[in-house]
């Protein structure tokens, strides 16, 4: 269906200023003379660390170690002779960390890391997803992410150039071009997606419902967001041979075809689990695919839980979801109420409101994907959870507005259920892990064969092959100095390689020369805290990042 174009955008990459708001519980510099720290903000239990010493380091030798520095032992942590230390008063974390890591009796030194219910991330902008609210996403993630599961999005492809991109995929398809690189070139696809795998609590962006899938793009629609039943069909059998659990189909035709219902049929003989949007037209007639016997079709609802004046009724509704009204700001919160996500438009990547069943769409599909994980296998058994545990609206009961009701995602989780996971192909690997259940070749403990298929499920292809550098350059030396306002920091890779500081407020900044010795400077301003990472890519594009720092002068 055509992507509706009612949307607003916000946090262009240049003037992201909520971006740069303090982030975590890390030690903030003083106010004074200029300084620059070289320590992660990670969120951690303060005055003690945690440390292992190498084996056969006598007893007497650790107490004085521990003397050194006035630690007390208080507990052995685990099985492996982890021990909890206290510190003084006046001893800083990261200071004994340091010390004891360069102490050649010691195995590992750490902080004691703080953990969190993923129902509290760090994405800055999650606090707009009203829509992960509304269906109660954020308590679902304590049960499951839905690691493990195989999404197949038939859109206008998925792109990886912004900053906060499914964390996972595997190798999909182009069926515009007849190539094997689904490279999104209209931004549609890229936002469905990303409803449903965005990365999530990595300090960037916003968040996904099922952050845990792996997303396997399948490109069906070209450049301006058309197909044709042809590729349409091609996608869905793909998708049913590759191994996706889900197929999330936010697109749609008034008009049914034997070729793509055919196309339907094969892959829920396969036990596919279809999703496809009702449209965008508020007629009384949806849209195929989503009119098929077995496809579940989703409505859209807005910021109230009313039907969104766009989206279409019927008697082939299932649910509605989240697609929001890009005309309204209901929560008052200053942005329309659209779906946030990251995508672009045109050559501007930056995090969009966009509205429409295309948006309603990815978040059932990836409420499936979760009860896929919890063992629910068949799209019977997602569709009866998801129908026991929805949110009735409208008349009571099934209505021709909002089917079965509001997906809840929370209730549909809550308590797990299915029949457990199933290893379909004996390859000793559960549905709830291996993302291909069907090819016993392929599972998370599989060795990769150079075939251009995802053997060990990690979402990369062909890692370790001979005919490619997958290594990423190695970041070390790192330092810092500041005169006035300029500050300069250096590193060195162990390979030639880019150069680049990302600041979470403002975007990258470097350069392409490849080079081992890295040195930036900048001017930046005064009484304020910048947070960023370093970057390195090697000339084959293997990148690799710092842990996050943060200057203030």
């Amino acid at each position: 269906m055509p992507v509706t174009k009612r949307f607003a955008y916000i946090l262009a990459p240049l003037a992201a200023v909520a971006a740069c708001e303090p982030q975590g519980t890390g030690d903030v510099p003083a106010e004074g003379s200029p300084s620059v720290a070289f320590e992660g903000n990670e969120d951690y239990v303060g005055a003690e660390v945690l440390a292992k010493y190498q084996d056969g380091v006598p007893v007497e030798d650790q107490e004085a170690l521990e003397a050194s520095f006035g630690l007390e032992a208080v507990e052995e942590v685990g099985a492996n002779g982890t021990i909890r230390l206290l510190l003084p008063d006046d001893l800083a974390v990261g200071e004994v960390v340091s010390a004891l890591r360069a102490d050649p009796r010691i195995l590992y030194a750490e902080p004691n890391y703080r953990t969190h219910s993923m129902g509290s991330v760090n994405d800055p902008y999650t606090s707009l997803q009203w829509n992960l609210d509304q269906i109660g996403v954020r308590s679902a993630w304590d049960v499951t992410t839905g690691a493990g599961v195989v999404v197949a999005v038939l859109d206008t492809g998925l792109s990886q150039d912004g900053e906060d991109t499914p964390s996972s995929r595997v190798a999909g398809y182009d069926y515009i071009d007849y190539d094997s690189d689904p490279t999104d070139k209209n931004g549609h696809g890229t936002h469905v997606a990303g409803t449903i795998a965005q990365a999530t609590d990595n300090g960037r962006g916003v968040s996904g419902v099922a952050p845990g899938v792996s997303i396997m793009p399948i490109r069906v629609l070209d450049t301006y967001g058309s197909g044709s039943v042809t590729s349409i069909a091609n996608g869905i059998v793909y998708a049913a041979d590759h191994g996706a659990a889900v197929a999330n189909m936010s697109l749609g035709t008034y008009s049914g075809s034997s070729t793509l219902k055919s196309a339907v049929d094969y892959a829920l003989s396969k036990g596919v689990i279809l999703v496809a949007a009702a449209g965008n037209e508020y007629t009384d007639r949806i849209n195929y695919p989503a009119a098929y016997d077995g496809v579940i079709a989703v409505g859209a609802v807005r910021y109230d839980k009313t039907r969104a004046s766009y989206s279409n009724t019927g008697t082939a509704l299932d649910f509605v979801a989240p697609g929001g009204d890009t005309g309204k700001d209901q929560n008052g919160d200053g942005y329309a109420d659209g779906v946030l996500q990251e995508t672009f438009e045109g050559n501007t990547w930056s995090y969009y409101f966009w509205d429409g069943t295309s948006m309603a769409t990815p978040h059932l599909a990836a409420a499936a994907a979760l009860l896929v994980s919890q063992g629910y296998t068949t799209t019977s058994s997602v569709y009866e959870r998801l129908k026991s545990t929805s949110i009735d609206l409208g008349s009571s009961g099934w209505d021709s507005s909002y089917g079965h009701g509001l997906i809840d995602v929370a209730a549909a989780v809550a308590g797990g259920g299915g029949s457990g996971p199933t290893d379909a192909d004996g390859d000793g690997w559960s549905s709830s892990s291996d993302c291909d259940d069907g090819d016993g070749a392929i599972n998370p403990g599989a060795s990769e064969s150079c075939d251009g298929v995802d053997n060990d499920c990690d979402g990369d292809l062909d890692e370790g092959c001979s005919a490619a550098d997958t290594t990423p350059p190695t970041i070390s030396g790192i330092s810092g100095s500041a005169s006035g306002r300029t500050v300069t920091l250096t590193w060195v890779t162990d390979e030639p390689a880019t150069t680049w500081v990302d600041f979470e407020c403002c975007g990258p900044y470097g350069d392409d020369g490849l080079t081992t010795t890295h040195v930036m400077t900048f001017t930046v301003s005064s009484n304020y805290t910048y947070y960023f990472t370093l970057r390195s890519a090697d000339a084959s594009g293997n990148s690799a990042s710092s842990s996050r720092y943060y200057v203030r002068l």
